[in-house]
């Protein structure tokens, strides 16, 4: 419950593309500002959706488990494919 901060950027990311924009109707007021989102390089989900993070090889045993479950909280926009996660 103490996580429910972390949902703000998704939100708002998610609002602005369904908002269209006040210069042009015609584009979202996300694409007028940061221009086309790529749904190929940042993939959305729902927020909550249970995850498997990974972990490194120097962090576990080596017959361990090679993931955590967590739970998807955003997009990470800076990085290819990848996701902010909260591992319980």
């Amino acid at each position: 419950m103490h996580h429910w901060c972390k949902l703000i950027p998704q939100a708002t990311m998610t609002l602005n593309m369904l908002r269209p924009c006040r210069q042009n109707p015609a584009l979202s007021a996300w694409e007028a500002l940061f221009g086309a989102f790529s749904f190929d390089a940042t993939p959305l989900a729902p927020p909550g959706t249970l995850t498997f993070v990974h972990e490194k090889p120097t962090k576990r045993a080596s017959w361990a488990a090679r993931a955590t479950q967590g739970w998807y909280v955003g997009p990470a926009p800076n990085h290819y494919h990848c996701s902010i996660s909260v591992v319980a």
